[in-house]
């Protein structure tokens, strides 16, 4: 552990001239080794405590000797937790934030997660993570994650920090691929060292092209291949919409009680969306359950986004919902009618995320088509009752008010919500099974 924690400090100082600082009084991250919790029992997990600098604390490292394996001996697991120290005192990433038109979202801890796995791969020179701690202590090819897995925004966006972390870890380890290390690595900290608390991927990949562009280091190809990376990655102009491809069952995650539950009236980070097709006769939404909890309500609207109203009951409006759903089925004769030929839009609230805990499921669609090469888009009124390609209101005799327009579009919520003294988002869900390691933080905020 001290060799490691050598090691990692040795880098961002040599590397980048940056030396971590804490507290006025001290500038040591404490590292513990062999941590255990609750009257002794092995603590399964590492994790990074952020300073409390009003008790002249600096911060923690700690690392637990579990039932197996010990996580102060794998050197990936200490330079990602040092990591989380490094980002705390640059860019102070918040854990999440509310969206005013989608909700919850964990963008910027899945930010923070992500710069974790990709300082320590490129310490490691490895995109696989935690070797040591996933093959229980004895070597093999496992990994807790994989940098070179290939995901993409929005597609692969699960929902939860370490999930979605490895979206945005492996956009920078492609990058490196592309650029080399040298290069990559300073635009990826030049980058953070200007990062919003707030920001989400979409503004994380803008502002890596745009240090890319500055970076003197860098000449026009490496630029090139930078913003290609974040395209392909579809991190430039990721929402939190995935696109449910037919065939695919899509995972997503809950959301953590005190985030989700409260302030986000239990609506789940991710809004799905599919588009129905002309000859479509019926559309069938699948939702399932991977965990003994987890009831959710599926709330649809076409056309647009279901918007999420504040954290009150039910926190969604949409054009209709489905209580407990599990299988909705839409046609022309359901008192919601199939969409044909145009985008169906999804939201899920977790129901019982406030006393049954944290869940995680999947969510599919199936499309049945009549293959008639004569189908027709139906006829879609608007709010008047009018079809709008028949002319103009005048042209239909109704008088139109000229001096109304519709309200600006003045884009997402400002709203910055600090995870201040809340509960560790990953020792709860460490059950779930997808969680077995690096919690992002623990404690209050500077």
């Amino acid at each position: 552990l001290y060799h490691h924690s050598d090691v990692v400090a040795g880098y961002f100082r040599d590397t980048h001239a940056f030396e971590w600082t804490c507290c006025d009084s001290s500038s040591i991250i404490e590292a513990i080794g062999n941590y255990v919790e609750r009257g002794g029992r092995p603590y399964d997990n590492a994790f990074y405590s952020p300073s409390a600098c009003s008790r002249d604390q600096c911060a923690i490292m700690a690392f637990g000797q579990g039932n197996r394996i010990d996580f102060g001996y794998d050197g990936d697991v200490v330079y990602h937790e040092f990591t989380h120290g490094i980002v705390d005192v640059t860019a102070n990433l918040d854990m999440f934030i509310i969206d005013r038109e989608l909700g919850i979202s964990y963008e910027p801890g899945a930010l923070n997660e992500g710069y974790a796995d990709y300082f320590s791969a490129t310490i490691s020179g490895d995109p696989r993570l935690a070797d040591y701690v996933s093959g229980g202590g004895g070597g093999g090819e496992a990994s807790l994650r994989d940098l070179s897995s290939g995901l993409v925004c929005p597609s692969d966006l699960f929902g939860q920090i370490h999930a979605d972390g490895t979206i945005w870890g492996g956009a920078l380890w492609t990058v490196r691929e592309r650029i080399g290390a040298e290069k990559a690595d300073a635009v990826a900290f030049a980058a953070l060292l200007t990062l919003s608390p707030t920001a989400t991927l979409d503004e994380a990949a803008t502002l890596v092209v745009s240090t890319a562009e500055m970076l003197d280091a860098l000449d026009d190809s490496d630029r090139a291949a930078v913003t290609a990376v974040m395209e392909e990655r579809g991190l430039l102009g990721c929402r939190r919409i995935v696109p449910i491809e037919e065939g695919r069952a899509h995972g997503g995650y809950s959301g953590v009680e005190f985030a989700t539950g409260s302030l986000g009236a239990g609506v789940v980070p991710l809004h799905y969306s599919v588009e129905i097709p002309v000859d479509a006769t019926s559309l069938t939404i699948r939702i399932r359950n991977l965990t003994p909890a987890g009831v959710y309500d599926l709330y649809l609207r076409t056309g647009a986004p279901v918007t999420y109203i504040g954290p009150r009951t039910p926190g969604l409006i949409g054009d209709t919902s489905f209580e407990a759903a599990r299988v909705v089925a839409l046609r022309e004769g359901t008192d919601y009618p199939l969409p044909r030929c145009q985008t169906l839009y999804m939201a899920l609230r977790a129901t019982e995320l406030n006393t049954a805990g944290q869940s995680i499921y999947t969510i599919a669609a199936e499309i049945e088509r009549s293959g008639d090469p004569s189908a027709e888009c139906p006829v879609i009124l608007d709010d008047a009752g009018m079809d709008p390609d028949a002319g103009t209101p005048e042209d239909a005799g109704v008088e139109v008010d000229a001096g109304t327009e519709p309200p600006a579009d003045d884009g997402g919520c400002g709203c910055r919500i600090l995870g201040a003294g809340a509960p560790d988002p990953a020792s709860s869900a460490a059950g779930l099974g997808l969680f077995a390691l690096l919690m992002w933080r623990r404690g209050g905020r500077r």
